[in-house]
């Protein structure tokens, strides 16, 4: 008789985070914005990371912490001037 392991189920321990008397994060969220700064960062498309992250997760209340993630992400690359990498894999492949 075969015998199937069943897969361990994610039990994430979140923490809340209380920002403003109103306003509270959990900080098992720090993915999500990781995710959502990664890619914005990566491919310079901020509202396209944003909007990515909010169909995968379906979070749609963090719309605007991840959307303010995803624009500093987007702006420290581009005030260094570094290029994004579908450019930069673009000049590596002329030559």
């Amino acid at each position: 008789m075969t015998t199937y392991n069943k897969p361990k189920e994610s039990k994430k321990k979140c923490r809340v985070i209380q920002i403003h008397h109103r306003i509270s994060l959990e900080s098992c969220l720090k993915e999500e914005f990781g995710y959502g700064g990664i890619f914005s960062a990566i491919v310079r498309a901020p509202i396209t990371g944003t909007i990515l992250i909010l169909e995968m997760t379906g979070a749609y209340d963090l719309l605007l912490p991840l959307m303010i993630v995803s624009i500093i992400s987007y702006s420290i690359p581009e005030y260094f001037k570094d290029k994004p990498i579908y450019e930069a894999l673009l000049n590596n492949a002329k030559i």
